[in-house]
């Protein structure tokens, strides 16, 4: 896992960012933290829950973190800043 030099984040995010990044190289539980990936298909950006790579797949895979976000929403609207 990877995490882009300068992350997108949330207001909720930017504050815990250290603690987030800690919990996923640990693979923690995380709540409520949505995270921007490069897309493993043919899109951009995928939006995923961050209990999602703690399944078996994603720990195989070289993930790139490009964003975070305490809401759907809120990756979202992120992902529309970074693509404009």
């Amino acid at each position: 896992m990877l995490f882009y030099k300068e992350l997108y984040l949330d207001k909720e995010c930017s504050v815990k960012k250290r603690k987030i990044i800690w919990k996923l190289r640990k693979n923690s539980g995380i709540v409520n933290v949505y995270l921007i990936t490069n897309a493993q298909a043919t899109d951009l950006f995928d939006i995923v829950h961050a209990s999602v790579l703690k399944q078996s797949y994603f720990q195989s895979q070289e993930i790139v973190i490009l964003g975070m976000a305490t809401s759907k929403e809120h990756a979202v609207q992120i992902v529309t800043r970074m693509v404009n």
